[in-house]
């Protein structure tokens, strides 16, 4: 099983996918009108984490998140339930506003991502946390993975019941992961020193290229992008057990490096679907997990596993 802890999101996508030249017009203070419908489709770090997750071992994902007494909810909870996941990780909040985002992918071209400030699962609890992890087996944990989404407000009830659920992990021999989310993680959260003085140690990162290094990894090596994601790659998991560094080359084309212990062990390319890059990351991650070890075996980790070591 995996402890997926990050948010869950509804997320309105345009379909067909907006015009490039909207960009332009939009840049020229010019309004952008086109004809296009609306999709709403379970999103949100974890989930998105969670159904790649299904593809490669259905029923294996555990969602720790919390939600509002909303439509967006139940239509949340109705599509994991569905999926065939478990919702014995939702906690059900009687105030506030499930998240909901607005999600548009432009032709070769990036992301429009609108979302709000605050939303319910910023108010998962420790309480609900602690009677949840009574109910979960360590030895049938593969791993936690951790979504940066979840430290950007050290304030909100979330951010401890993080720190509970690093600690019960750390206790019980199980490898935490953090995907490094969101892409200004250095300015909304701090560096990767500062997590691990709050949360234990990592056994593992997972994160965008610029994302590194804007975190202060910059690359030893001069042969051109790959070569630079393997020496930031290699330089991260010096640090901890390993590291994954993802970057998108160009509009057909996202590249993956992976290392462990300051060794660099591949780097893979993906090509990028047509509809665009939602969800690529995940399935990237998944694939990188598999590499590490840690979605391959339904066993309890132990200090002295590789994937353990910080």
């Amino acid at each position: 099983m995996f402890l997926i802890l990050g948010d869950l999101a509804l997320d309105v996508i345009p379909e067909p996918v907006p015009a490039r030249d909207a960009i332009e017009r939009l840049a020229l203070g010019d309004d952008a009108t086109m004809r296009s419908g609306l999709s709403f489709v379970p999103g949100g770090s974890a989930m998105l984490f969670a159904e790649s997750i299904e593809a490669h071992h259905p029923g294996e994902s555990l969602i720790v998140a919390a939600l509002g007494p909303d439509p967006a909810a139940r239509i949340l909870q109705a599509a994991m339930t569905a999926a065939g996941m478990a919702t014995t990780g939702l906690e059900h909040i009687g105030e506030g506003t499930t998240k909901v985002v607005l999600l548009a992918s432009f032709p070769d071209c990036g992301r429009l991502m609108l979302y709000p400030g605050s939303h319910t699962g910023d108010l998962l609890s420790t309480a609900f946390a602690t009677r949840l992890l009574t109910t979960v087996d360590p030895a049938s944990v593969r791993c936690l993975w951790l979504s940066g989404y979840c430290l950007t407000d050290r304030d909100a009830p979330r951010y401890e019941a993080t720190r509970r659920i690093c600690a019960w992990c750390h206790s019980n021999g199980v490898p935490v992961v953090l995907d490094l989310v969101p892409h200004d993680f250095a300015d909304r959260v701090g560096d990767l020193a500062e997590v691990e003085r709050r949360l234990g140690p990592l056994t593992g990162v997972i994160g965008e290229y610029t994302t590194f290094t804007e975190l202060g990894f910059t690359p030893g090596w001069t042969d051109g992008t790959r070569g630079a994601l393997a020496s930031v790659a290699a330089a991260v998991s010096a640090e901890r057990g390993f590291a994954v560094v993802q970057h998108r080359e160009n509009a057909s084309v996202y590249l993956q490096s992976a290392a462990r212990a300051g060794v660099h062990l591949r780097t893979a390319t993906y090509p990028i679907p047509v509809a665009g890059t939602r969800g690529l990351g995940d399935h990237m991650s998944v694939d990188a997990l598999g590499w590490m070890g840690l979605a391959t075996a339904r066993r309890r980790a132990t200090a002295g596993d590789p994937a353990c070591r910080p």
